[in-house]
């Protein structure tokens, strides 16, 4: 699922939210642009229960894919879930995932921890796939029964333009394919990733329509080739997406499978079919026909292998009947749908915003919010377990450092950011405040704003000394102007060697966060090198010592490590703007 670029600080995972995430501490420090969520469902009973996520740049190499899928898969065996195969669309990684890890069309599985995990390919995905295929080639059959003789015929996209184009000039109200629309036959975009679209193109109705203009020579007899190939499409799909347990008069497959109900010998003639069908480029040439298989033939040959041995194996566990329904990626796609529902009907969310949604719709239940218009079929399943844990919160966090309003707080200027060595900055920044130069004002500022949090709920004397000064200070002119009255002092207001020592430490974590910005425990992280290098000999209260020095230290982090992520995510806007505006300046000058 394709997510929008953005970083955040998250005070109670302590991390920032944002960058790519692949699980057992391998972040890095790109920021992340998709989400790879580990879903299982029910063979037998229907449930469905989201196992895993992860955040990556670029996608997912098919390498670290092998990482995280065993990695999954030895979770799930752990929670006592036995996993019996795995489902995905065709995307390059995915296939050559299963690829290396032993799968391949005669045998559709790999073996992990002694077990065999069956490789399916998700069958709405693979109709797509076809039905682009077909507007790109003619499809040579080796089987077109016409006058009960077999023959090599070629099914053609252009029959079906032939028969939409006849079947809108019927002067009636009434149409054969009403389901058919322009854009069904040309898809872009959206559309052409809709799996209605590509299942009403290839579906029985359009199929009986060509054979009906051919019986009345509207359409040549080769045209027989075109309605064979959408029969056989439509007969496909049924089988492995049925969930009825009787089958419908005119649709034999679309039920569920049972000993008697004749799918594994449907299965094994489906697949010598698919095997023999040749894809022709240019019309009528036969010569210039395809003689390897296309990723999305061997797509189709892979999952109705797969599925016929996990059928024989279900059998031997006990198993009577099996949905066909419940191994395709429905209930996948349902939680993306509930997601970015969840998130305002944003196609694109950040991380924080997928993860907030993720774990709204698992506490939910995954209940259907009644959406229209989706990518696929209602997955009737119940959720396995709404993980009430995560309602419980995070231990260990300030409650005096988190409760801060960091929207309030600007840190400006970027000059202080230019050193490289905290003893040359340090001197610099002192001269800086000794002559209230502009840079150290702001700084000054929130140091006021620290210490109004830090006595809020403690008092000391001795300490309220050593912060504090009194407004003829250079460095706390700025807020000596933002005082609301002349006549007493609300604000706080810094003394020198307080501004120098955050203006030293939050210079420091400008320096060190892009290169530690993907720990966890980010905040320990940054703590701990921020205590290497800020001089805190100023603290003279030996009571008091170690706390303030904590809290010194948490302060800088809860506000340079949020103000840090809100800076990169304009600068973030603004490139994006900037790219926009130039791609429109080149559009109009054409």
């Amino acid at each position: 699922m394709a997510i929008r670029e953005h970083i955040k600080y998250n005070p109670s995972a302590d991390c920032i939210e944002g960058l790519e995430d692949c699980g057992s501490g391998k972040r890095t420090r790109q920021l992340a642009r998709y989400a790879l969520v580990f879903f299982a469902q029910g063979i037998c009973r229907a449930w469905k229960q989201p196992l895993a996520y992860y955040f990556t740049a670029n996608g997912v190499s098919a390498q670290k894919l092998q990482c995280v899928l065993r990695e999954v898969l030895d979770a799930a065996s752990k929670a006592h879930i036995p996993i019996v195969a795995t489902i995905c669309d065709m995307g390059t990684a995915n296939v050559r995932a299963i690829k290396d890890m032993g799968s391949d069309i005669n045998n559709p599985y790999f073996v992990h921890n002694e077990l065999k995990i069956f490789t399916i390919f998700d069958v709405p995905h693979l109709l797509k796939c076809f039905r682009n295929l077909f507007r790109k080639y003619n499809i040579l059959l080796p089987t077109v029964t016409v006058a009960t003789q077999q023959q090599l015929m070629q099914a053609r996209w252009s029959d079906i333009k032939i028969a939409y184009e006849q079947d809108k000039k019927n002067p009636l109200i009434f149409r054969s394919l009403h389901k058919l629309k322009d854009f069904y036959l040309y898809p872009v975009g959206q559309t052409a990733m809709k799996v209605k679209v590509a299942a009403q193109t290839l579906s029985r109705t359009v199929s009986v329509y060509l054979y009906n203009l051919v019986q009345q020579n509207i359409l040549p007899p080769r045209s027989l080739a075109t309605a064979t190939f959408i029969q056989e499409m439509d007969e496909l799909l049924d089988s492995l997406n049925a969930s009825a347990r009787v089958a419908l008069d005119g649709k034999p497959f679309k039920c569920i499978v049972s000993e008697e109900s004749g799918h594994t010998s449907f299965w094994e003639d489906a697949f010598r079919r698919v095997n023999q069908y040749k894809f022709i480029r240019k019309p009528d040439d036969e010569f210039n026909a395809h003689h390897w298989k296309l990723p999305s033939q061997r797509g189709w040959l892979h999952t109705l292998r797969a599925t016929t041995e996990l059928w024989k194996f279900l059998k031997t566990q006990g198993v009577k009947t099996l949905k066909t329904k419940c191994i395709n990626q429905d209930g996948l796609e349902n939680l993306f749908g509930n997601i970015r529902a969840g998130c305002g009907s944003n196609e694109n969310p950040t991380v924080t915003q997928f993860i907030g949604s993720l774990k709204t719709q698992i506490i939910n239940g995954l209940t259907n919010q009644g959406l229209k218009g989706t990518n696929c079929e209602e997955d009737e399943l119940t959720l396995l377990s709404n993980l009430r844990s995560l309602l419980e919160p995070a231990a260990g966090v300030s409650e005096s450092v988190e409760s801060m309003n960091e929207s309030s707080i600007e840190i400006a200027g970027t000059s202080l950011s230019n050193y490289s060595n905290s003893s040359a900055f340090a001197v610099d920044i002192a001269n800086a405040v000794e002559i209230g130069s502009l840079q150290t004002l702001s700084v000054a500022y929130v140091n006021g704003f620290i210490i109004k949090k830090l006595f809020s709920n403690f008092v000391c004397d001795r300490c309220s000394y050593i912060l504090s000064s009194d407004d003829t200070e250079p460095c706390n002119q700025f807020i000596s102007s933002k005082e609301f009255s002349n006549s007493k002092n609300k604000l706080f207001y810094s003394s020198k060697q307080f501004v120098i020592a955050v203006g030293t430490g939050i210079t420091v974590l400008e320096n060190k966060l892009p290169i530690i910005c993907e720990k966890n425990n980010l905040q320990d992280v940054a703590t701990n090198l921020l205590n290497q290098e800020i001089d805190f000999s100023f603290i003279t209260c030996e009571e008091h010592f170690y706390f303030l020095k904590d809290f010194l230290l948490k302060s800088i982090c809860r506000i340079g490590i949020p103000w840090y992520c809100t800076r990169l995510v304009r600068n973030l806007r603004s490139e994006a703007s900037r790219q926009i505006s130039a791609r429109t300046k080149r559009k109009n000058f054409a």
